[in-house]
């Protein structure tokens, strides 16, 4: 018996007018002409938003001035009086082995001027910063400006009235990086 292949026929599909009107003109990738690449990238920074209480805000800031506190113990400064101290030191005493009473003085002079400004540097310098200078820009509170800002954005724009009415429920305050992302989709969608 001889093999034939056998093809199948294929069905024939719904005739041109018998398709369904929702699925003709259907497609995942056919975006609307307003949604733009810059559109999508603010909405989704704009959904992802993260919300920060104010004592995380305050955890973040102080790790940052524990790290700056590490990196800067000495500047540069304080190590030239050091040094200044130590070269005054060695001056009185090569003027005492030499008994030079102008030497002598020469280096208890330079010794007492380097360690008094050692002192008043130290002094004058906090031990540890104020800690709003280690908030990063969006991380510091909206202002009422701000605030007046996002409420008139949000009036204007329906999908922005939605996310920000969902920020007044939540404890975390409103920061300047939440302004940025409204700011951003605005901008987006306008092109």
């Amino acid at each position: 018996m001889p093999l034939t292949a056998s093809r199948a026929q294929p069905s024939p599909g719904p005739a041109h007018g018998d398709e369904v009107p929702g699925l003709s003109r259907f497609s995942l990738y056919a975006l609307p002409a307003t949604e733009t690449g810059a559109t999508i990238q603010a909405r989704r920074g704009l959904m992802s938003r993260k919300g920060v209480t104010v004592e995380e805000a305050a955890q973040r800031a102080d790790a940052r001035r524990r790290e700056a506190g590490k990196m800067r113990r000495m500047d540069r400064a304080a190590w030239l009086f050091l040094v200044a101290i130590a070269c005054g030191g060695g001056l009185a005493w090569r003027g005492s082995a030499l008994s030079s009473q102008t030497v002598l003085l020469a280096g208890y002079g330079l010794l007492a001027i380097a360690l008094v400004a050692l002192l008043a540097r130290v002094t004058r310098t906090t031990a540890r910063p104020p800690l709003d200078a280690f908030y990063l820009p969006d991380e510091l509170p909206a202002t009422a400006e701000d605030i007046a800002l996002l409420r008139r954005l949000a009036n204007e724009d329906p999908e922005l009235e939605v996310v920000t009415n969902a920020w007044w429920r939540n404890q975390a305050p409103i920061r300047k990086g939440d302004i940025r992302l409204a700011l951003d989709l605005r901008r987006a969608k306008l092109g």
